[in-house]
């Protein structure tokens, strides 16, 4: 993009072009006679059994999912774009720009110039755009520098892998970071590690140019990243040995083992309700049968009377209805299917407003959000109307505040995780017209994105429920106070934490309820599979 922001220019920089698919792996010179190429085989042999694990955990794990490793020809994309075949001079990892392939760039006048196929850039081709190199590091920056990528978080056993967009400074890694995410460490595969989240950095760059377009490059200074000091002192890592690849092997396989023997368990979500008091009361379990699992308890009171809406989900019918059933002392009486479609239905979100009471169930398996009606409450519900379509949206919650509807959900970016990302959405009415919000996703962290619940005040404080699925789907519930919440800016402060220790054999908790008289949450146990139902 260029300063004005309406004409285009348009460079495309790098090496001569070679738009043949090649094998992955495969993109180094050829070696010029036979000493070089056993000199290579020699500096490789410390590495053979990481060089042997990449490629054939690539290969085992490539379709299980969309695979962001799938070599595209480019050409067509770029059109007319003016091409600069450029030579960098060559160290053992750095790419320097000579000076005439400098100036020509200069010329083009431009914005931003992305890395996307050199080493180690340094030189003063780092300051040939105005707002300088931008390049994305599959890494959290602050913890890993080097590579490869995502690969020590697994070996180190971290739960959170990072990446960040960054503008290139002359430190390895160390530039001015104008984008950071985090998503769940998978111990099982590195591939798998790496998929969901290239899918979603991938968007990084596309965010931070509409953000230098709409605001310009006051922007970037004004980030928290942006101004973050620099204190990374653990050196820079570099591609594992055979010894600490037979030490990772092992933890990997030991991982999928365990892996493997939880799955001869049945994996079951539960609701417990208990009355709110000064002095917390014991839980009482809802106890779904073998084969269905009850999860993302809504509690509604009406007339003097509360009741639970919750998931209902059944193996054997392979999708979730939502059901009911009115609480007495804390308990559960009779359980009611209020709502069933040919579709997947769960995370009921329900509110009364204007005299009238309304539900949201998650549809994302229909791409849509739908608003429905109760025509007789708490068991007859039509649908009103839809208030967003074509998108993948997860655990949709809506708050009427300051005059306004907003909508909480997590939108999932193609091939990406369903974890990580929370957008907002906001409108006059709950009927819309509904306007994404323009810092979309207002948060990029799998600690802390996805809705776990209604948001409720505490005093003046809004406190919003999210999931912490850094150590898997739905493991904890943060308690996140909302600072700002504006059709500009979105900022909140996690201030508290429910672990999946409130209960004995708990492994996860992701949805909290409360009202004036009740609290219900839901968590996930492991039993004994039976016959499913």
């Amino acid at each position: 993009m260029d300063r004005e922001g309406d004409r285009r220019h348009h460079e495309t920089l790098g090496p001569r072009p070679d738009t043949r698919r090649r094998r992955r792996g495969r993109g180094r010179r050829r070696p010029k006679s036979w000493r070089e190429w056993l000199r290579r085989q020699r500096a490789a042999l410390p590495h053979r059994l990481w060089e042997w694990y990449e490629a054939a955990d690539y290969r085992r794990f490539r379709h299980g999912g969309e695979d962001s490793f799938t070599i595209v020809d480019l050409a067509p994309l770029l059109g007319s774009a003016n091409v600069v075949v450029v030579s960098p001079l060559r160290t053992k990892l750095v790419d320097r720009f000579q000076d005439e392939d400098i100036a020509r760039i200069k010329q083009a006048d431009l914005d931003v110039m992305i890395r996307f196929g050199f080493r180690i850039i340094k030189g003063d081709i780092l300051g040939a755009a105005r707002y300088g190199v931008w390049s994305i590091h599959h890494g959290d920056n602050r913890a890993y520098r080097g590579g490869p990528a995502l690969f020590w978080e697994m070996y180190e056993r971290n739960p959170q892998s990072g990446s960040v967009l960054q503008i290139l400074t002359d430190q390895l890694d160390g530039g001015r970071v104008i984008y950071r995410s985090t998503s769940a460490t998978n111990f099982a595969s590195l591939h798998k590690n790496r998929r969901e989240t290239y899918w979603k950095t991938a968007e990084f760059i596309t965010r931070r140019l509409t953000d230098l377009k709409c605001e310009g490059g006051p922007f970037l200074e004004r980030l928290d990243t942006y101004q973050e000091a620099d204190t990374y002192a653990r050196g820079i890592y570099r591609r594992p040995t055979n010894t600490q690849m037979v030490r990772f092997l092992v933890r990997t396989a030991a991982y999928r083992l365990e892996q493997k023997l939880v799955s001869l368990l049945e994996d079951q979500w539960i609701v417990a309700i208990r009355p709110r008091s000064d002095r917390p009361a014991p839980y009482t379990f809802m106890e779904p049968p073998s084969g269905r699992f009850f999860a993302d308890p809504c509690l509604a009171e009406d007339n003097g009377r509360t009741f639970v809406f919750f998931e209902d989900y059944a193996h054997r019918r392979g999708r979730g209805v939502i059901a009911c059933a009115e609480i007495h002392d804390a308990k559960a009486g009779k359980i009611a299917t209020v709502l069933e479609r040919d579709y997947h239905l769960s995370y009921p979100f329900v509110f009364r407003w204007r005299d009238a009471w309304w539900m949201v169930p998650e549809t994302s398996e229909r791409r849509t959000v739908e608003l429905y009606r109760a025509r007789r409450f708490p068991t007859d519900w039509v649908l009103e109307t839809t208030l967003l379509h074509n998108v993948n949206a997860c655990d949709a919650t809506l708050l009427e505040w300051n005059g306004r509807w907003w909508m909480f959900a997590t939108i999932c970016v193609p091939g990406g995780p369903t974890t990580d990302e929370l957008s907002l959405y906001y409108a006059d009415t709950l009927f819309g017209p509904w306007h994404g919000h323009a810092r979309n996703p207002v948060i990029s962290d799998v600690r802390h994105a996805r809705s776990a619940g209604a948001i409720f005040r505490e005093g003046d404080t809004l406190v919003r429920p999210a999931q912490d699925c850094s150590r898997g789907y739905g493991h904890a519930i943060t308690l996140n106070r909302i600072d700002c919440l504006t059709d500009l800016e979105y900022r909140e402060t996690t201030i508290a934490t429910i672990s999946p220790t409130w209960a004995p054999r708990m492994r996860a908790t992701h949805t909290l309820a409360r009202t004036v008289r009740y609290e219900a949450i839901d968590g996930r146990v492991l039993r004994w599979r039976l016959t499913r139902g």
